[in-house]
């Protein structure tokens, strides 16, 4: 019985939003060049979600897409992301 709980709870975590689960919103950042001074910008793309283990000593982490450069950053979940209203831009 333990093992069906436990595969089902593994099978439906990815369906769960990060702020339901008290975990992190995982972004890929690919830093560019913009404007005519040549300002270093970050471009912010969503691309999964992280959160504690059990134990608290590591972090499961799902991810849509696989990053092939840029940075990977994981993020306490806005009130305003949650919502669906959070633009990159205004992230930092």
């Amino acid at each position: 019985m333990q093992n069906a709980q436990s595969a089902i709870r593994t099978a439906l975590l990815p369906l769960i939003t990060p702020s339901v689960l008290l975990g992190h919103t995982a972004y890929h950042v690919k830093d560019t060049t913009t404007g005519e001074h040549g300002e270093k910008r970050g471009v912010w793309t969503r691309v999964g979600a992280a959160w504690p283990n059990k134990d608290g000593r590591g972090f499961n982490v799902v991810l849509d897409v696989v990053p092939l450069d840029g940075r990977l950053i994981l993020r306490e979940p806005m009130e305003r992301e949650s919502a669906g209203g959070m633009q990159p831009t205004e992230m930092v």
